[in-house]
């Protein structure tokens, strides 16, 4: 095995190398760091964060490659799978378990970066498309919400990325043959969607909004590529925040996946979680966002 990589995140990047020094030992090396901004217009209002890439030596196995990047594109099932168990086994033992190194988020990682000097800053998404579904072979995205909240955005992905069906996990009855129990299932759905050239969608219930952070642990084994808040219009706005700000404590959201804009009068209340907002209708993305 090589080094295991591990991403946290925190309000300043002094703060973030005290943390993983304390939490991975003096070894530890910081290969990455973004400076994130979140939500405002036009640079008001929004909410800053930073996140780091760790990496921790694997003394058993030292390698001479100080970031080792393995796409899945470029193994087998079988080799996945075995990957997956022994992941699986780890999570007994590891409080964060390692980053899927298959994320599009690592694919300008800076080797041999000792020390944090000026964050990188995240790349912009395309200006046609600020707010956009991964789409590659094997992308993996995650759309969260409580109940069944995930299963309507969910299927809107599904159909406007041309994926013929989505998978479901967390507290969502299981589907035969599409439900997502763990990291080996989430590996192998991955495997898969390389060898058909589309990407996984999966609608992760969360049960009821206390429940969100009880059910943290088992969203963060999957190894989201992009992680989606599934938001009803409808439902009440501090009910939202508190499963999205439980969850949040623990893995970063990529965006807000709203639907039923079009049954309250007051839609605009979803802009007040801070994070950019994808609407979706009648299966198909809506560009233009909420004032």
């Amino acid at each position: 095995m090589g080094p295991n990589r591990f991403q946290l995140s925190g309000p300043s990047l002094e703060a973030l190398k005290e943390k993983a020094k304390a939490e991975y030992g003096p070894d530890v090396r910081i290969v990455r760091a973004e400076e994130v901004t979140v939500g405002g217009l036009a640079g008001f209002l929004a909410k800053h964060h930073y996140e780091i890439l760790v990496e921790v030596p694997d003394r058993s196995a030292p390698t001479t490659d100080p970031l080792p990047l393995v796409a899945p594109q470029l193994r087998g099932l079988s080799a996945l799978l075995a990957e997956a168990d022994s992941a699986e086994a780890e999570l007994h033992g590891v409080e964060l378990p390692s980053v899927s190194t298959s994320s599009k988020r690592f694919d300008e990682l800076i080797r041999g970066l000792e020390s944090v000097a000026e964050p990188v800053p995240r790349a912009p998404a395309p200006a046609a498309d600020p707010v956009h579904v991964l789409s590659g072979p094997g992308d993996f995205i995650a759309v969260v919400g409580p109940r069944d909240d995930a299963l309507v955005p969910a299927a809107a992905m599904a159909k406007a990325l041309d994926v013929e069906f989505f998978h479901t996990g967390g507290a969502l009855p299981p589907v035969v043959g599409r439900h997502i129990a763990n990291r080996q299932d989430a590996m192998a759905a991955r495997a898969k969607g390389v060898e058909a050239s589309v990407p996984v969608v999966v609608a992760f219930g969360v049960g009821r909004p206390g429940e969100a952070f009880a059910l943290s642990h088992g969203l963060r084994a999957l190894g989201a590529d992009q992680i989606w808040a599934a938001v009803d219009a409808t439902r009440k706005h501090e009910d939202t925040v508190s499963w999205v700000e439980a969850l949040e404590a623990v893995l970063p959201f990529f965006a807000v996946a709203g639907f039923s804009r079009g049954d309250t009068s007051t839609p605009e209340t979803i802009n007040a979680l801070g994070l950019p907002v994808r609407w979706w209708e009648d299966g198909q993305p809506v560009q233009q966002p909420l004032g």
